[in-house]
C-alpha cells in the first residue's frame, strides 16, 4: 500500500477573507450605483423640500395647488418625447391659481409667460427648452377648471423624470 498524502484542510481563514471582500465590494458598488444614478435627476428636481406638493405629469413633476382636485391623468411616451396632461378643478379664483402655477414653475427655474390675469394660460419652458410646461385655467358659474400639458424632449441619457422631482 502506498502512502497517500494526507488530504489539506481548508483555508478557512483566506475563505472568510475573500467572502468579506466580496460583500465590501457588493455593498460599494451598490452605493456608486445609487449615487450614480440618484445624479441623474433632472436640473430643478429638488426645488421643493416638501415631496408631497408635486406630482408626476408625463415625464415633468409639476407643483399641486393643494385646494384642488386633479382627475384624468395621462401620459405618452414616443421614442424621445414624453407628453403628459392631468386636469383639476377648484373653488378658487382663477387668477389666483394661474399666480399659484407662475410662482411655483418660476422658483423651480422655469421661465414663464402668462397670458390673462383672471383666467388663461402660462407657458413655462425650462431645462434647456427640453421641458415644456402649459397651464390652462377657466373661470366657470361654480368652479374654476384646468388643464395642466407637460412635454419633455429625453434625449439618450438624460434623467427621464421618474424622479421625484419637477
Amino acid at each position: 500500500m502506498q502512502n497517500q498524502p494526507k488530504p489539506k484542510k481548508p483555508n478557512m481563514l483566506g475563505l472568510a477573507i475573500v467572502t468579506y471582500a466580496l460583500v465590501i465590494g457588493v455593498t460599494l458598488l451598490s452605493v456608486a450605483a445609487y449615487y450614480f444614478y440618484l445624479s441623474r435627476v433632472a436640473p430643478g428636481d429638488n426645488i421643493e423640500a416638501d415631496q408631497t406638493k408635486r406630482m408626476l405629469v408625463g415625464a415633468v413633476w409639476v407643483p399641486i395647488y393643494e385646494k384642488a382636485t386633479y382627475v384624468e391623468p395621462a401620459s405618452v411616451q414616443e421614442k424621445e418625447i414624453a407628453t403628459g396632461t392631468v386636469k383639476f378643478r377648484t373653488g378658487d379664483p382663477a387668477g389666483e391659481v394661474l399666480g399659484f402655477y407662475k410662482t411655483s414653475l418660476e422658483h423651480s427655474g422655469y421661465l414663464t409667460k402668462p397670458t390673462g390675469t383672471a383666467g388663461g394660460t402660462l407657458q413655462a419652458v425650462g431645462d434647456r427648452g427640453k421641458v415644456s410646461v402649459l397651464v390652462t385655467v377657466t373661470s366657470g358659474p361654480e368652479n374654476t377648471t384646468g388643464e395642466i400639458r407637460t412635454l419633455r424632449h429625453i434625449l439618450p441619457g438624460d434623467a427621464k423624470g421618474t424622479s421625484p422631482a419637477y
